[in-house]
């Protein structure tokens, strides 16, 4: 698994990796279902390139993102995982910081996406203005895929 701190609580926590601040600026390489107990997630810095090349040849290796469609790779594919020229802006209207939602989730013991609405009374205020209070976390990441052959 190749994740960014805003992805670190997703699939890569699941396997063993671990939960990183949105504000900071690397990428998580996480195994998964590894066979030995010395192989473990790798924290690098967001300028380093992870290529990633099939080397078996079966059927059921796939690429997937954030969980979305799959597409199938053999022998000899080359995946490259960079960070993108620009940074995408998550804004989140709620009052709550990164640590509070992290202390939130683990009393709660999910990550799912079921609790968002119970642990925030997200962007309004008294008389229904919006809160001031608005946080940025910002992630990037880019793929570029190459088939073998």
């Amino acid at each position: 698994i190749v994740a960014t701190p805003t992805g670190s609580t997703a699939y890569s926590l699941s396997a063993g990796g671990p939960i990183m601040n949105p504000q900071l600026h690397n990428i998580i390489i996480t195994p998964i279902c590894p066979h030995t107990l010395s192989s473990r997630s790798l924290v690098i810095p967001e300028e380093e390139r992870v290529e990633i090349i099939v080397k078996a040849d079966h059927d059921d290796i796939m690429l997937t993102c954030d969980g979305q469609q799959g597409f199938p790779l053999e022998a000899g594919d080359k995946i490259i995982v960079y960070r993108a020229p620009f940074r995408a802006r998550l804004v989140r209207l709620c009052g709550q910081g990164f640590y509070q939602v992290l202390r939130t989730r683990f009393q709660e013991g999910t990550f799912s996406e079921d609790t968002k609405e119970q642990e925030f009374d997200c962007g309004r205020g008294k008389g229904g203005e919006e809160s001031s209070e608005k946080q940025k976390a910002k992630t990037d990441i880019g793929i570029n895929f190459y088939p073998g052959n």
